[in-house]
């Protein structure tokens, strides 16, 4: 007796290629629709009309089969995905079908002709905005349910609108013209936020370049001196409101590197986001070049320019290992960082083959540099000098101000998979068993106290205090577990990257690595791994000031930083927390705010490293200002800095924000906006005694927080 036939494969390729003829012949219409907007005059409206006129309707048969056909065939699948889209169902086929009414009625009635053209080029742009709401709700449903089916629909929807919605440079425009309302502008903002979100899940080539070159187009042409975007993408710019800018900030957040304060940036040398003119992809996301594969010399790995890096010191460091001991006595690399604006060198490092000490070990090469200015970007590079009997040597990370930083997606996995960032990602539908999401580096210590940073991310936080990894140090000669820490969903306040410190005390010579191990679970949210660093252990202080002001209070009215009698939230600032990796205590009953003046802070003597302040500035940004470092010898030192105002939002040279908060109190309600607290690093002179410490004589300057951190 035959097998009984199986219609499931027969009917989903019969699906699949109704949807794909549906996107294939019926988007060549959308995009003639939304094209209709931008016709000069009558007779080119015609001409763009008549293009179409012989197959427009027939093209929309190829949905109707799609539609009847997953009722028919897959009604699980048509109950679950209507009702969770039928308002942009509802939307698309309204706007399909005034679209039509449309181009019937601009022939017969003539004296509403200009009524119906705006209709036909509105429908066909509403159209195309529910396809794009759709994509980002199959993509929901893909991640709630795990069924690769809704990935299917919605790579399909996407590749209609990314190859017709654009113009003939590829970046994508509204149907409005000119002529656009606020919703209208928002459409292409809110559709390059979804197609970021599939690219998350699928990292299809062609929707990065997509995104890139729209965020290129954003930046470079539809921007005006004062960074308000318009509308026209293409450029050029109209004018400003928030509806352009809220769009125009999808697109160019769509592919931001993540930042955080373990390592404001990481990334593995490997990235598509880095040029590469010699050399070839080794293992994941690495680069090697030798002397068979790169006979000339050339950039293995150039940046482009990064402007979101404050300006003042920074480290930057590049890992990267030599397949053998010895060679020639030149420089095989050079690491440099130059101004992007410029195109003046900041500092540059020769990497020749006796500083590497191990063979085929990956150890970290580290360039620090001064970035001048805040509207100066920068550019990091690596060159290969292509010399005779040179070993292969292979680029790992490249990382500013994380030492031994390590990207997740060069390390070992026994499960996940890259994520839109190329971090390294695990989620309970592909990985449904517990697993080592992340283990590797094998970073060789000096004998001393270390904590291994390790950043991790969640898409769904704080529903339960659920364990959702062990993160641990381990010593690879011994195979060892030195330490670890658990991982609790409760531990997440947002969806942004937190860091988890796993202290731990080396031993010279040794190498360890640093283990994700991932508990899988029915509930549990996806985990996303960035990277991990290494950093020397230093101690730190934690100071009591002598506060003169309130400036934090408990409720509108609590407290005073200016004439107006404004004051930050204290629900929002709280009691303690850490600022890139150091701790601070805030004031909270009685004065909370140090005000500048000529007394000094007494602390308890000893030697330091860095004097780390919270604080900013208030009646504007405060230049100059001089911070005195008293010894115990009677020497002192002044230290010059800058505070920017608490609403500035640009840092001043060697100034971080260390904190935004979104209100303030008035002295009657709750004041809305950006407000912030920054971050100063002083530099204390570690062969002397630190005795004391002044402010500036200056009303305006504020210090919430102090920290004294030795040496490591």
């Amino acid at each position: 007796m035959s097998a009984p036939l199986d219609l499931v494969p027969i009917w989903t390729f019969i699906l699949g290629l109704s949807v794909f003829l549906y996107v294939l012949l019926d988007g060549f219409d959308l995009g003639v629709g939304m094209l209709f907007g931008f016709a000069a005059d009558t007779r080119s409206r015609n001409i763009i009309m008549n293009s179409i006129a012989p197959i427009w309707d027939g093209n929309e048969t190829w949905l109707v089969l799609g539609g009847v056909g997953l009722m028919a065939v897959f009604p699980l699948a048509f109950s679950i995905i209507l009702p969770a889209c039928y308002f942009p169902f509802a939307l698309m086929l309204l706007s399909l079908v005034f679209r039509g009414l449309a181009f019937e009625f601009r022939y017969r009635d003539v004296e509403r002709k200009t009524f119906w053209d705006h209709g036909f080029a509105l429908g066909s742009g509403l159209a195309t905005f529910s396809q794009g709401v759709i994509l980002g709700a199959l993509v929901e449903l893909y991640q709630a349910t795990g069924d690769a089916t809704l990935l299917t629909r919605a790579e399909a929807l996407a590749d209609a609108s990314t190859h017709t919605l654009v113009d003939a440079n590829g970046v994508f425009q509204e149907t409005c013209g000119g002529a656009c309302n606020g919703d209208q502008v928002s459409f292409k903002g809110i559709y390059l936020r979804n197609l970021a979100r599939l690219y998350d899940l699928d990292h299809r080539a062609s929707y990065y370049d997509f995104m890139l070159k729209n965020a290129r187009a954003v930046w470079q042409k539809d921007r005006d001196a004062g960074n308000h975007f318009g509308s026209n993408w293409a450029g050029p710019f109209d004018l400003a409101d928030s509806s352009r800018q809220s769009s125009a900030m999808f697109a160019l957040s769509a592919l931001a590197d993540p930042y955080s304060q373990a390592s404001p940036f990481l990334r593995p040398s490997g990235a598509p986001n880095f040029q590469h003119a010699v050399g070839q992809r080794a293992d994941l996301l690495r680069w090697a070049c030798d002397g068979a594969s790169c006979a000339s010399a050339g950039f293995m790995l150039a940046s482009e320019s990064l402007a979101y890096l404050a300006p003042g010191r920074h480290s930057l460091q590049l890992r990267a290992a030599a397949a053998s001991m010895g060679g020639p006595s030149g420089a095989l690399l050079t690491l440099d960082v130059q101004d992007g604006a410029t195109q003046q060198p900041l500092a540059s490092l020769d990497i020749t083959a006796a500083q590497f000490t191990e063979a085929g070990v990956f150890q970290g090469f580290t360039l620090p540099y001064t970035q001048n200015a805040a509207d100066h970007p920068v550019q990091y590079r690596v060159r290969w000098n292509a010399l005779a009997g040179a070993p292969r040597v292979t680029l790992g990370e490249l990382s500013v101000d994380g030492a031994d930083a390590l990207a997740a997606a060069n390390l070992a996995h026994a499960c996940g998979r890259f994520d839109g960032h190329f971090a390294w990602a695990a989620d309970r539908f592909r990985d449904a068993g517990a697993c080592t999401l992340a283990r590797g580096g094998g970073v060789r210590l000096e004998t001393g106290d270390y904590a291994a940073q390790i950043e991790l991310r969640v898409d769904d936080f704080a529903l339960d205090s659920a364990k959702l990894a062990t993160v641990s140090v381990i010593d690879r000669e011994e195979n060892k577990l030195i330490a670890s820490v658990d991982v609790k969903r409760s531990d997440f306040s947002s969806t942004s990257l937190r860091t988890f410190a796993v202290p731990f005390h080396a031993y010279s010579g040794d190498h360890y690595d640093v283990s994700t191990e991932w508990l899988a679970a029915p509930s549990a949210p996806r985990l996303v791994e960035r990277g991990v660093s290494l950093r020397r252990a230093a101690s730190e202080l934690q100071l009591s000031l002598p506060f003169n002001q309130r400036g934090v209070g408990a409720m509108p009215g609590d407290g005073s930083l200016d004439a107006a009698g404004s004051s930050l939230a204290q629900p929002l600032l709280g009691v303690a927390r850490s600022f890139f990796s150091h701790a601070f205590t805030f004031g909270s009953a009685g004065n909370n705010v140090l005000q500048g003046s000529t007394a000094a802070v007494p602390v308890t003597a000893g030697k330091y490293a860095t004097l780390q302040l919270i604080g900013f500035a208030v009646n504007g940004t405060q230049t100059g200002q001089g911070f005195r470092l008293d010894y115990s010898d009677g020497s002192s030192q002044q230290v010059a800095q800058d505070l920017s105002d608490w609403l500035s939002f640009t840092p001043q040279p060697n100034e971080k924000i260390a904190l935004a908060m979104p209100y303030r109190w008035s002295k009657t309600a709750r004041e809305y906006g950006n407000f912030h607290l920054f971050s100063y690093a002083l530099p204390v002179d570690p062969q002397k005694s630190l005795s004391a410490f002044a402010l500036p004589n200056n009303p305006n300057v504020k210090i919430l927080a102090a920290t004294l951190v030795t040496a490591p």
